[in-house]
C-alpha cells in the first residue's frame, strides 16, 4: 500500500469493523461518520417526528451550545433515546457531531452517499457469474468511460463565461477559482467586517471574529478559523491579510487551496465583475460535436436535404457569435 500519511480525513459508515480496519492503515487520518447514516441510526429509535428533527439537528449543528441545547430537549422529549445516545454515541461524538470536528478537513462534505451512488452504476456492468478477473476488467472499463465523461463535462464548464459582482481587489483570486469556490470566497469577503485585527506582526496576524480568536500564520499561509480548516478555500481572514500586507500575495493566499482552482490558467477582465472567458477553439469543437449528433438524428427523421439546410443555418449563426 502506498503512503497513507497524506490522507487527512475519511468519511465512512458507522460499522465498527470498518472503522477498526481503517485505523490500522490510516493511523494519522481523522475519521468522520456519514451524517446520513448517523441520522438514520438515530431515527430508528423513535417514531416521534419532533424527536427525529432534533436528532438531525444534533448531528448537523455547528456550535456546541446548540448541541447541548438540542440534547437537553431530546432528554425531555424521549428519555429512552437520550439513554441510547449516552450509551452508544456520546463517548465518540467527535466522529459524528459537526460542532466537535471543526478542525477536520472535509471540503464541506459530511456524507459518503456520493461514493455509494456509483455502486448501482457499477452493478449494471457486472454479473454474478463473472470471475474476479473479468469483474476487474469491467470495473476498469467503466472507470475509464466515467473519467472521460467527467473530463468532457469539465471542459465544457470551463468554456462558459461566469460573472461575479465583486470588488476589483478580488479579481486576481476569483479568476483562479472554480464557480463554487468563487461564490464562497465572495461570501467570505462580504463578511469581512466581522473580523477585527487584534494583534499584528510580520509573521502572524490575530483576529477577533464574533468572540473567537483566529490566528493567521503568514509563513505557512494557514488560518485557524473553521472555514479554512474544514473547507480549505480562502477565508475572510486570509483575504484581509492579503489586502493589508503587500508581501502576502495571491500565491500565498492560494498556496493551500489548490484543489479549488481551475486546471488551466484563466484571466479576468478588470471590471467590477470577475469574468472567466471562453476558449473559442474549445467551445467551437464542443458545439460542432453537438451539432453533428443532432444532424444525424434529424437526417434519420426528416431526410438529408432538410438536415443539411438546417445545419448550414446553425453553423453560420455560431460563427457570427464567435466572431463578435
Amino acid at each position: 500500500m502506498e503512503d497513507t500519511s497524506k490522507t487527512e480525513s475519511l468519511i465512512m459508515d458507522c460499522a465498527q469493523a470498518e472503522i477498526a480496519a481503517v485505523k490500522l492503515t490510516h493511523r494519522q487520518a481523522h475519521i468522520v461518520l456519514c451524517s446520513f447514516h448517523v441520522c438514520r441510526a438515530f431515527c430508528r429509535k423513535t417514531r416521534n417526528p419532533i424527536v427525529k428533527n432534533y436528532l438531525c439537528r444534533l448531528v448537523q449543528c455547528k456550535r456546541r451550545s446548540e448541541f447541548n441545547f438540542y440534547f437537553r430537549v431530546i432528554r425531555i422529549l424521549d428519555a429512552t433515546v437520550s439513554q441510547y445516545l449516552q450509551r452508544r454515541w456520546m463517548h465518540r461524538r467527535e466522529l459524528w457531531a459537526a460542532c466537535f470536528r471543526d478542525n477536520v478537513l472535509t471540503f464541506g462534505n459530511d456524507t459518503n452517499n456520493r461514493v455509494e451512488s456509483s455502486h448501482k452504476q457499477m452493478k449494471r456492468y457486472l454479473q454474478r457469474s463473472d470471475s474476479l478477473h473479468k469483474s476487474m476488467l469491467k470495473v476498469f472499463k467503466w472507470y475509464q468511460q466515467s473519467f472521460a465523461r467527467i473530463q468532457q463535462e469539465a471542459t465544457i464548464a470551463q468554456t462558459r463565461c461566469f460573472t461575479y459582482p465583486c470588488s476589483p481587489r478580488l479579481l486576481p483570486i476569483i479568476r483562479l477559482l472554480t464557480p463554487y469556490a468563487a461564490r464562497k470566497v465572495i461570501r467570505e469577503y462580504e463578511r469581512r467586517r466581522w473580523a477585527v485585527v487584534e494583534v499584528e506582526s510580520f509573521d502572524y496576524v490575530f483576529f477577533q471574529d464574533n468572540g473567537i480568536r483566529v490566528e493567521v500564520d503568514l509563513s505557512a499561509c494557514t488560518c485557524t478559523c473553521v472555514i479554512f480548516q474544514t473547507c480549505r478555500y480562502p477565508c475572510r481572514h486570509l483575504l484581509l491579510v492579503h489586502f493589508r500586507k503587500p508581501y502576502f500575495t495571491v500565491n500565498h493566499v492560494m498556496h493551500n487551496c489548490k484543489q479549488w482552482t481551475w486546471s488551466r490558467n484563466l484571466f479576468a477582465s478588470q471590471s467590477t465583475s470577475a469574468v472567466i472567458p471562453r476558449n473559442r477553439s474549445d467551445i467551437y469543437d464542443t458545439k460542432k460535436r453537438i451539432i453533428i449528433a443532432g444532424m444525424n438524428r434529424i437526417n434519420d427523421k426528416f431526410g438529408e436535404v432538410f438536415a443539411n439546410t438546417y445545419a448550414d443555418g446553425v453553423i453560420a449563426g455560431i460563427n457570427r457569435v464567435l466572431n463578435m
